[in-house]
């Protein structure tokens, strides 16, 4: 081998462990480790990031994606602080639709993670057939594979007068560019009355995987309504993070102007690795 050979291979060489290495740090700063925990109160003074990069490096527990700054308020109900986050029709579109919401980091594939969100939303709440995202679970696509957008992994929704949890998966390397939400699967798994003007508790506790050893257990209010087995998450290099807000798809290409808009407050969020 000349020098010139040699220093090729050195560089080439170089550039594999750059990447592996870059690769490596992604992965750290994207998600959870075992151990850690996030806990919002929106009654004391929650730490909040102020860009999706300062998520990623230590400087708040969640992330606002919003389009405006009334979009996200902090009014009292019944004598405490809680996050309202508000989309109205008419708003801009944030991240491809119409949504004010709170982002955490990723939770890793083959571990587990529970959950706990307290929200409610107002009596005057209309109820439509067009879903309302109140918390999920969203894939990050590898977009080296130039993998197409997704639903979400887990999804809790109001849904005319009900509470639906959906789950979607796909253990395929490169989720595919076709109809039906570009994944292999996505079914209902749980489905319960829904009253406005009430607050309820919600406990997720989940298994993330794209096999059989995947669960997802949700309790409304203390009680079991999801005891679900199989897969539950997308084959990708990052887990699922979880969202919570106010998110309707539907109104990006389809608003409701006789409804205008719609307002789910948040009391506390959390989730813990395991």
């Amino acid at each position: 081998m000349n020098r010139r050979t040699g220093s090729l291979v050195a560089i080439c060489a170089a550039l594999v462990v750059g990447v592996i290495l870059a690769f490596w740090g992604y992965g750290r700063l994207m998600h959870y480790e075992p151990g850690d925990a996030v806990s919002i109160d929106f009654a004391a003074a929650p730490s909040e990031a102020h860009s999706e990069l300062g998520l990623l490096f230590g400087r708040g527990d969640f992330f606002l994606q919003r389009c405006c700054a009334a979009s996200v308020s902090y009014p009292g109900v019944d004598g405490k602080r809680v996050a309202l986050f508000r989309v109205r029709a008419t708003d801009p579109i944030v991240k491809h639709n119409r949504r004010a919401e709170a982002r955490l980091l990723a939770n890793r594939l083959g571990r587990e993670a529970l959950y706990h969100v307290v929200l409610g939303v107002p009596a005057s709440w209309t109820p439509s057939p067009q879903r309302v995202l109140v918390t999920q679970w969203h894939g990050t696509n590898d977009f080296w594979l130039l993998e197409p957008g997704r639903f979400p992994a887990l999804e809790l929704v109001i849904e005319g007068d009900r509470w639906i949890v959906y789950k979607a998966w796909d253990a395929r390397l490169r989720s595919k560019d076709v109809g039906g939400g570009n994944t292999q699967g996505r079914r209902v798994i749980g489905s319960v009355p829904f009253t406005p003007g009430t607050q309820v508790d919600w406990r997720f506790d989940v298994r993330w995987s794209t096999g059989p050893d995947g669960f997802v257990r949700a309790y409304k209010d203390g009680h079991l309504v999801v005891d679900d087995r199989g897969p539950n998450a997308f084959n990708d290099f990052i887990g699922p993070y979880m969202k919570f807000g106010t998110y309707v798809p539907q109104w990006r290409d389809a608003p409701d102007l006789k409804i205008g808009e719609r307002d789910v407050y948040f009391r506390s969020a959390s989730m813990v690795q395991r």
